[in-house]
């Protein structure tokens, strides 16, 4: 969209329900249609102020990140410091990219894009469901995990930390030591990825867990929340789920 052209991206009809949102439609310069099947995109994308939101999904203001060093453009970022924000800025600077932000727009200061060799992170979110079984077994260790990552997932550790469980941390690598985990309320808005196996867990524990901040579950490849709790439910989980929390009653 940078250049002007027509062009056509195909997917699957719940992709196309995924992108239908505001940030899409106040893409300036753009003429896009969504069809059932495919979306079809006209024109240029044109310089100025852009005020996408984190509220359904991050991926609009990455891109617009990552295009800001080929336009005229201000990004207004309300939160920052959103994991995934961070990981795109981040990712930019190593490729030679510099942002500045005053009063929460964001713009191109400097840099252009360079070829570097990368090393791409594992990825916290698939490792959690390795962290969890940890749990049931103590012989389990976790390798190539960079705990100084930007990755908003790594909060998975705490959480269970904070259910009682002890690890080990270090030199890229992670241990269960023990610990008699009770359940806890959780806020994953900025995390919520981790939410199936987070509810995994908590139904295996004594005590009630609460996890909010799950609005942007029903926007993902299916209404993930939903789905999750249906599946633990079929398994004999005790959970409920309402607009905005899930509710477990775990069984030790």
């Amino acid at each position: 969209s940078l250049h002007h052209s027509a062009f056509s991206i195909y997917g699957t009809k719940r992709l196309m329900e995924r992108i239908r949102t505001q940030d899409l439609k106040d893409l300036l310069g753009l003429d896009i249609v969504v069809h059932e099947d495919h979306v079809d995109v006209k024109g240029t994308l044109a310089s100025g102020d852009y005020h996408p939101s984190d509220k359904i999904t991050t991926q609009i203001i990455s891109g617009l990140c990552f295009a800001l060093p080929f336009f005229e453009g201000r990004l207004h970022i309300e939160n920052a410091t959103n994991p995934y924000v961070m990981m795109t800025m981040d990712m930019m600077r190593k490729f030679g990219i510099i942002l500045d932000c005053k009063d929460n727009y964001f713009f191109h200061l400097e840099g252009s894009y360079q070829g570097i060799e990368a090393k791409i992170e594992s990825d916290f979110s698939s490792a959690a469901f390795f962290i969890a079984m940890m749990l049931f077994n103590r012989e389990i260790t976790i390798h190539q995990l960079d705990f100084s990552s930007f990755q908003g997932d790594i909060a998975f550790i705490e959480y269970l930390k904070k259910m009682g469980a002890e690890f080990i941390t270090a030199d890229y690598k992670c241990r269960y030591i023990g610990g008699d985990l009770e359940g806890k309320s959780f806020d994953l808005h900025l995390t919520p990825d981790v939410m199936p196996v987070l509810c995994a867990v908590a139904s295996v524990t004594k005590g009630e867990t609460t996890i909010t901040g799950i609005e942007k579950l029903k926007f993902k490849e299916s209404n993930r929340s939903l789905a999750i709790c249906e599946s633990l439910r079929e398994l004999g989980a005790e959970i409920t789920l309402t607009d905005h929390a899930i509710h477990i009653v775990g069984k030790d």
